[in-house]
């Protein structure tokens, strides 16, 4: 599950996340494919894991996360996009959980109870 990130693509980053990337990550594009999430899935032989994405904001920044799902979905992976606006970022942390959400918390929960029957 991933809770609107910007950072999916790290070697390519969104340009409004890129300073903080290259802050984390350095600049060294070995370095950041190995860390990438979508490099990850885009060279994996199979599926990876089924996932639920939630983004806002920009349509920069929801684009790369449909690139994201799209290449999870390339995989074999089962791919479920919220889009959470008008949250802001820290409004989708915050209100996860709380009894009047009806944007994340219940993506998350039906996620998650997904998630159990399949252990069962």
């Amino acid at each position: 599950m991933s809770l609107d990130t910007a950072s999916d693509d790290l070697v390519d980053p969104d340009p409004l996340t890129s300073r903080l990337i290259s802050e984390v990550f350095g600049d060294e594009p070995a370095v950041r494919s190995d860390a990438s999430p979508l490099h990850a899935v885009e060279t994996s032989p199979g599926p990876v894991a089924d996932m639920l994405l939630v983004t806002r904001g920009r349509p920069a920044r929801q684009s790369g996360v449909e690139r994201f799902g799209d290449a999870l979905r390339a995989a074999g992976d089962q791919v479920t996009i919220i889009d959470a606006n008008p949250l802001t970022h820290a409004e989708v942390n915050a209100h996860l959980g709380e009894p009047d959400d009806d944007i994340v918390t219940p993506a998350v929960e039906s996620f998650l109870d997904g998630c159990d029957d399949h252990r069962n």
